[in-house]
């Protein structure tokens, strides 16, 4: 959610608590949009909210997150956000998250339905990982190796993704088209997949996760 109301992200910081709380008093009062709101945590960053909509029986967790819109600014924030902390820097991620969704967006149907069916599959094993990492490797693989196709074979593409997931110790993905990473950061050691509207932000799991996805994406190949 874009507040307009601020121009730098210092001034947004200064009045971000008072933003979360004048938000859960919006949602609790307004209530002409749903059957009931319950405001369960205000964290640093979000609201956390219950909602119950007229259309569904159960209830929905919610995050709402604040934020200024910095996109069209990125690469000048790059440079501030080379001297803040990590705990700072996540004050710019969720300015980013108009970018992000535009870069989904122009992805064929096909490919949608790829990363549906990728996400399924993490769910089902239960795997570690944040969804949006499985969404970029297949972005990443659609638009540097797959080279853009319309229509894709599921099957085939499918075996692509759990392949790169197999070898993933030795994964770099870095998005050349959108910036150079090494302008303003050290690049991680692998496996390593930046956020593509962050080069501060390795999306890629660490430790003992990459083991769990290595060994069930291997487990899965050999069946195929």
């Amino acid at each position: 959610m874009y507040i307009n109301d601020y121009v730098t992200m210092d001034e947004f910081q200064n009045r971000l608590d008072g933003v979360l709380q004048n938000l859960a008093q919006h949602l609790k009062k307004d209530l002409n949009w749903a059957d009931d709101v319950k405001v369960i945590h205000i964290t640093h960053h979000a609201v956390q909210f219950q909602v119950k909509l007229k259309e569904y029986d159960r209830p929905i967790n919610v995050d709402l997150l604040p934020a200024i819109d910095l996109s069209e600014k990125a690469h000048t924030i790059y440079k501030d956000m080379k001297s803040l902390t990590s705990e700072e820097r996540e004050f710019f991620s969720v300015s980013f998250s108009k970018k992000q969704t535009e870069f989904a967006r122009e992805l064929p149907n096909q490919v949608k339905e790829l990363i549906r069916l990728v996400k399924y599959w993490k769910q089902t094993e239960n795997l570690p990982g944040k969804s949006y990492f499985y969404e970029l490797l297949v972005r990443h693989l659609w638009g540097n190796e797959w080279d853009k196709p319309q229509f894709i074979s599921m099957e085939e593409r499918f075996k692509d993704v759990i392949c790169s997931l197999k070898n993933m110790r030795s994964m770099k993905i870095v998005w050349p088209e959108l910036y150079n990473a090494e302008k303003y950061t050290t690049v991680p050691r692998r496996p390593v997949m930046l956020d593509p509207l962050n080069p501060f932000q390795n999306l890629a799991p660490s430790g003992m996760d990459v083991g769990v996805i290595i060994q069930n994406a291997t487990s899965l190949h050999r069946r195929m």
